[in-house]
């Protein structure tokens, strides 16, 4: 055997046949049992030969990619690679169904699998695989990329990676308790219960909430259905009616009276950066999150008008979280003045990872300086204030939560609209809290 002459690191020439040879780091020797990756690429013409070479290096990187994250190479691997395999030995792959329906084509490969030197499980997924359709379950991130991609693109690189991380740790949770990155059709029953099982378990030992349990089989459940139908089948799920029951903590809102001694009383943010500050103060007043504040522009802020308010709708700084969460509050109160303030928004805080830095230095300060009411709360804390202040007041549940971009339940939203003015004299009824 020797190095074939085309400047390709990996490609020899053994026999006037090509072949691919590519040798294994002693620290994967273990994950690849064995110390290099060698296989014919069953031909002597050259330019057959490289296309052969590509698709035998698009599976073999596919390999090394499982071993650097600590995964053995003896788990299955997506129909994809499995069809380049083939493809680097001059072979297709059938889709399985297809092969069953043709005997003729059925006993070829069969045969041609048996004259193979190596007939492990391997090699038999690359001659038999179930279905072009099939996936490993690693790749149902990638399917719902595509399928919400609609979603997905309004948002910037941060929301992004908020979005699909939590759907990420699902799968590498049920994959570690698998032991494998399985195919999707060889998902059983009896695999899922376990699982569930073993979140039970977890649960019971105080590792996890009931809450983490639930955001992993919600993902995986919404994740797999929507694979299945994409590709044409039943929604069901193995994951479908799976679920713990735990009280529901609802989030810790700020007491009116301690927002009032501790934080308008003085100028106990004389020392906090102005962003900050006015962020801060607009919180307490339009119960928006940091995220919706630090995505405004001047575009979205109106102070010249009858009626000053601002407006939540995506931008290029960001997207909205639902359809319900886009829309018009009025000014009134500290959010006013915050506003007058900043005009133009929060330059400090207009990027990607503005309102996640945003957040840190209000959390800090109110720490740092002790007027933060305990451990459990943070500038999310506000909005649930917000929330209690409206029901003070006995403001309509319509209005409330148009102001706080949630969908309303019952037909009455579907008639008519909830105007500025009608949201500014709710809104008015909340400038007594603080006086």
């Amino acid at each position: 055997m020797h190095k074939a002459k085309l400047g390709l690191k990996y490609l020899y020439i053994r026999k006037n046949v090509y072949i691919y040879r590519r040798p294994i780091p002693s620290r994967f020797h273990i994950l690849a049992d064995q110390t290099e990756f060698k296989s014919s690429l069953k031909t002597r013409i050259e330019n057959t030969a490289l296309q052969a070479y590509a698709d035998a290096d698009e599976y073999y990187d596919s390999l090394f990619d499982r071993m650097a994250k600590g995964e053995s190479v003896k788990s299955a691997l997506s129909y994809d690679l499995y069809a380049a395999k083939a493809r680097s030995q001059g072979r297709t792959l059938s889709d399985f169904a297809e092969l069953s329906a043709n005997p003729p084509a059925l006993l070829h490969a069969h045969s041609a699998f048996q004259r193979t030197k190596k007939n492990n499980p391997d090699t038999f997924n690359s001659f038999f695989n179930a279905s072009a359709n099939d996936i490993c379950i690693s790749r149902l991130v990638e399917v719902y990329e595509q399928r919400e991609a609609y979603r997905l693109q309004p948002l910037n690189e941060n929301e992004r990676r908020k979005r699909l991380n939590p759907r990420k740790r699902a799968i590498a949770a049920f994959i570690e308790h698998l032991g494998e990155d399985r195919p999707i059709s060889e998902i059983t029953k009896s695999d899922v219960d376990a699982f569930y099982e073993r979140l039970n378990q977890k649960i019971a030992q105080q590792k996890i909430v009931c809450n983490t349990a639930n955001k992993y089989l919600i993902h995986l459940r919404t994740m797999l259905s929507g694979y299945q139908e994409k590709c044409g089948k039943s929604k069901a799920t193995h994951f479908d009616g799976l679920h713990f029951k735990g009280q529901a903590r609802s989030g810790d809102a700020y007491d009116i009276n301690f927002i009032k001694t501790k934080w308008l009383t003085g100028d106990p943010f004389k020392t906090m950066n102005k962003d900050a500050k006015n962020i801060l103060l607009a919180m307490i007043d339009t119960g928006c999150l940091p995220k919706e504040l630090c995505g405004l522009t001047a575009a979205d802020i109106v102070l010249d008008g009858d009626i000053p308010y601002i407006h939540i709708r995506p931008n290029e700084l960001r997207g909205v979280k639902t359809i319900f969460r886009e829309r018009r509050i009025p000014l009134v109160g500290y959010a006013l003045q915050a506003f007058t303030e900043c005009p133009t928004g929060f330059a400090k805080y207009s990027h990607d990872k503005g309102p996640e830095n945003a957040s840190n230095a209000i959390r800090k300060f109110l720490i740092e300086n002790n007027i933060n009411q305990s451990v459990k709360h943070s500038p999310k804390s506000l909005r649930h204030l917000f929330k209690n202040r409206m029901r003070e007041h006995s403001i309509s549940a319509e209005i409330q939560d148009k102001l706080m971009g949630h969908q309303h339940q019952g037909m009455g939203p579907k008639y008519g609209n909830i105007t500025l003015k009608q949201k500014y004299n709710a809104m008015k009824k909340l400038s007594s809290d603080f006086t």
